[in-house]
């Protein structure tokens, strides 16, 4: 395997609870009509400008997301069997596009929540960061020869100890990371991190998102921060 640069913004999502920081947070999500709910909620003493719920969090965000988001996978106590690691290395999840990202957590997310499924839709809420790489020690799968593709991206675990293989091979070559095909997201790119070295800066919080599992085929996901609703497959 060869060792190359790598340099870019990538992104992560990860479970969370969204908090309301303000009485009128949870009734709209248009700031103008927030602030038209503030002259009923606030005297004139109380009221003051709203901040955005970015602005809001981001001051108390970055050393939670770095102590307890990233810092804990390269915990050996964190460690725990996955695509890209046998449980006995670390490996941090991301991808280069946010989309990338959440299509992969859906996946995960329907497995856990399989039989729950059965029943009727489930919400769950992610909280989306990036980060910036940048590492001369990076292995791209897709510029690979000879690779078996159908088991690099098997939309079940049957890849696993493929992939698995793959990582513990780039590792004796020195990789900090991976650059993979996603196997949830047809174009999309995952960025398995083994080494903390190779994260040049956490920028930490970029919005939250609602996701609404309604069967094992689809996801209504919708940002916090701009009120965007989209519909996902999970098969596509």
């Amino acid at each position: 395997m060869r060792l190359r640069n790598y340099s870019g913004r990538v992104y992560r999502n990860f479970a969370t609870s969204i908090v309301s920081q303000d009485l009128t947070d949870d009734l709209c999500a248009a700031a103008a009509e927030r602030e038209i709910l503030q002259e009923l909620f606030y005297t004139a003493e109380e009221k003051k400008p709203l901040p955005s719920p970015v602005e809001r969090v981001l001051e108390k965000s970055e050393q939670q997301i770095i102590q307890e988001e990233i810092d804990k996978k390269f915990n050996p106590a964190q460690w725990c069997a996955s695509r890209y690691s046998d449980g006995t290395w670390a490996v941090l999840y991301a991808a280069e596009s946010e989309e990338t990202a959440l299509r992969e957590a859906l996946f995960h997310m329907r497995e856990f929540y399989r039989e729950e499924l059965a029943s009727g839709p489930i919400e769950v809420q992610r909280r989306v960061l990036s980060l910036r790489m940048k590492s001369q020690h990076a292995v791209d799968l897709s510029r690979e020869q000879g690779l078996n593709t159908t088991l690099l991206t098997s939309r079940d675990f049957s890849g696993y100890p493929y992939c698995q293989d793959l990582a513990r091979r780039a590792l004796a070559t020195g990789a900090e990371l991976l650059r993979a095909p996603s196997a949830r997201h047809s174009g999309g790119y995952c960025t398995p991190i083994f080494e903390k070295a190779a994260i040049a800066k956490d920028e930490g919080h970029l919005k939250y998102l609602r996701c609404t599992l309604q069967d094992e085929h689809s996801a209504q996901v919708v940002s916090v921060v701009e009120g965007e609703a989209l519909l996902y497959r999970m098969d596509g």
